[in-house]
């Protein structure tokens, strides 16, 4: 009873979940589905880019011509990411706030219909090139550091809590407390040790304290 069992699947691949929870062949031998066996959770990640890297689902729609041309804003771009990691409204995108809300309430369902919850077992923005044609593309790394420190984006980092919230969700693990930004990504809610806050750190303490445990 001290265990929580979490059964880890990806939020991207929706039914990916089903056999693992299912287990039809071990059904067909006359037992009750692997769901009633301990398991307790679902694990997703919270992950949000607005595909900022310029490159959109499987068919890789390039967008990063586009984004390039926001670097001449007087902000160097910086509102337009923000308003593109809310909902895609520059170019399709599911990878946003407004795209994982829808997510999160998909996987809560899929949960609640066999009596357990979910779990972000890690999450928050994804914001780099890393992995994509951008990686090593210096404009591209010192914008994606640069909307990370934005102002902007605690408000993105809580409306994320808040639909987590909403859709019910439980307990959510953000991915990672300390660490330097580079082409890797800024995965750090703070970027080194003795920093005292930043725009997502608030996000992250403020929604801790201010919104009391809604779970068992």
């Amino acid at each position: 009873h001290r265990v929580h069992c979490v059964l880890g699947t990806q939020g991207g691949w929706r039914g990916l979940e089903t056999p693992a929870l299912e287990c039809p062949e071990w059904v067909a031998e006359g037992n009750m589905p692997c769901y009633q066996h301990g398991i307790d959770s679902i694990g997703i990640t919270g992950y949000f880019s607005g595909c900022l890297h310029g490159i959109v689902g499987w068919l890789a729609e390039d967008y990063t011509d586009e984004i390039r041309g926001w670097f001449d804003d007087q902000d160097g771009g910086i509102e337009r990411a923000l308003e593109q990691v809310t909902d895609g409204r520059h170019f399709s995108c599911s990878d946003t706030i407004e795209g994982m809300a829808d997510t999160y309430a998909y996987f809560v369902d899929v949960a609640t219909n066999r009596g357990i919850t979910v779990v972000a077992y890690e999450g928050g923005q994804h914001i780099t090139g890393n992995g994509h044609s951008v990686q090593n593309d210096q404009e591209f790394i010192d914008f994606h550091i640069a909307i990370n420190r934005a102002n902007g984006m605690k408000q993105i980092y809580e409306a994320n809590f808040t639909n987590w919230h909403e859709m019910g969700g439980t307990l959510f693990v953000h991915f990672v407390d300390f660490g330097s930004p580079s082409k890797y990504g800024s995965w750090g809610a703070l970027e080194y040790l003795g920093q005292e806050t930043s725009p997502r750190w608030e996000a992250i303490t403020e929604f801790n304290t201010q919104v009391p445990c809604w779970w068992d």
